[in-house]
């Protein structure tokens, strides 16, 4: 038998391994029992399985991700439903384009909440009109009164100037409602 370095195996006198290393037999393995011990971290992922460790963090969407989002949902969706056959006409000038050309303009401004993402304050306009000409107001206030008529126009200026907040789920529940009903969405 070989001498033995203090700490080493017994058979070959090894520093790496210890005497289970010549060891033949295999290892008994037990079950062990779970019920004692205090199971923690534990959730259940988007599939359905069963997972340990921490929960991932899900990454929140921004408000202004939200209103960004709608925004353009809403404004295809506008010029979608105004359109015939795929071409949309400017409500102030008449101008007649494909509804990808045209703009989601707003009688009163977007600045104003609770009118925003409102489907009477929204009507198409052609960039010339929306932009160039701030929105053409003349044209669009008659358009409005042809439309809608004064006294709706007038509510709908009360409207505009509540202070009602609109919460980030109704946010997420008008990007659902409105990309449901858009072609192309």
């Amino acid at each position: 038998m070989v001498s033995q370095a203090k700490g080493g195996c017994k058979e070959c006198g090894s520093m790496t391994h210890t005497l289970i290393y010549h060891n033949r037999r295999p290892i008994k393995r037990t079950r062990i029992d779970t019920s004692k011990y205090e199971v923690k971290n534990i959730y259940i992922d988007k599939k359905g399985i069963i997972r340990a460790g921490k929960k991932p963090k899900v990454k929140r969407v921004s408000r202004s991700q939200l209103v960004k989002k709608l925004d353009s949902i809403f404004s295809q969706y506008i010029r979608q439903k105004e359109s015939v056959d795929g071409m949309g006409r400017c409500v102030t000038c008449g101008d007649t384009k494909p509804w990808q050309q045209q703009q989601n303009g707003h009688f009163y401004t977007r600045g104003r909440y609770p009118t925003r993402w409102d489907e009477d304050n929204c009507h198409i306009q052609c960039v010339a009109c929306n932009v160039f000409k701030k929105g053409n107001y003349i044209a669009y206030t008659m358009y409005m009164i042809d439309r809608y008529g004064r006294e709706y126009v007038d509510n709908l200026e009360i409207k505009s100037k509540s202070t009602a907040k609109i919460t980030s789920v109704e946010l997420q529940e008008m990007i659902e409602k409105y990309k449901s009903m858009t072609k192309n969405a």
